[in-house]
């Protein structure tokens, strides 16, 4: 009778020490989780405020006074984009956070890549500093966009300083955000390839991509 008590609340005490372990392990997977959100409300503001004062820089800018900087902040931007999109693919699959937060941000964020791209395609026109910006409007329900989303990061490494390459989802964006900026605005259209403005179509390969690429570029080294 003895040891069937002593057993018991040997059990007792564990279970009570797994509860508090398991409690802490979800209270601090909450912080975490918290402290990634500010993380990226934080950046995509971030972000926003470079937007806006590119936007002021170039309204001034004459003889490419500014261009030095506006580059500099460009291609800034584009690195917290990527960083962004990393940390955000984290929520993806919870469903809390989808519900409360993952949604509204992911629509504000690429939003947010499509203001960047234009502004950079602007300082482009503006500088003429010979950067290729890309624009790639994909889908969740394509067959070829899981493919071009390879070639992508292939020519985003190889041609890391050339390049400026901005993915968007299509169906987490507003059809007037496109139609303002001249892109075709349909919910049929599952993908979409932009090159310095030139609409490529729907899927591109790895050569047809470099070639692109090359003959805006004119580097011998890479090319």
């Amino acid at each position: 009778m003895v040891k069937r008590i002593i057993s018991t609340k040997k059990y007792f005490l564990a279970l009570v020490i797994t509860i508090i372990i398991f409690g802490l392990a979800i209270i601090f997977g909450m912080i975490m989780d918290n402290k990634r959100i500010i993380w990226l409300e934080n950046n995509l503001d971030n972000i926003k405020q470079d937007y806006i004062y590119m936007k002021g820089k170039i309204s001034l800018s004459e003889n490419n006074l500014y261009c030095s900087e506006l580059m500099k902040i460009t291609r800034q931007s584009e690195q917290k984009l990527v960083a962004i999109s990393k940390n955000l693919a984290y929520f993806k699959n919870i469903a809390d956070m989808k519900i409360n937060f993952y949604s509204e941000f992911e629509a504000d964020f690429y939003k947010t890549i499509l203001d960047t791209y234009f502004i950079s395609s602007e300082i482009e026109t503006l500088c003429k500093k010979n950067i290729v910006q890309i624009l790639y409007l994909y889908s969740d329900n394509c067959l070829n966009c899981y493919k071009q989303k390879i070639v992508f990061e292939y020519i985003s490494k190889k041609f890391e300083n050339n390049i400026q390459l901005y993915l968007v989802n299509s169906e987490r964006i507003n059809d007037e955000l496109l139609k303002n900026h001249k892109i075709p605005a349909n919910i049929n259209i599952k993908s979409l390839i932009i090159i310095d403005d030139e609409k490529i179509g729907e899927f591109a390969s790895l050569d047809e991509i470099q070639k692109l690429i090359c003959g805006k570029i004119n580097d011998e080294k890479i090319c």
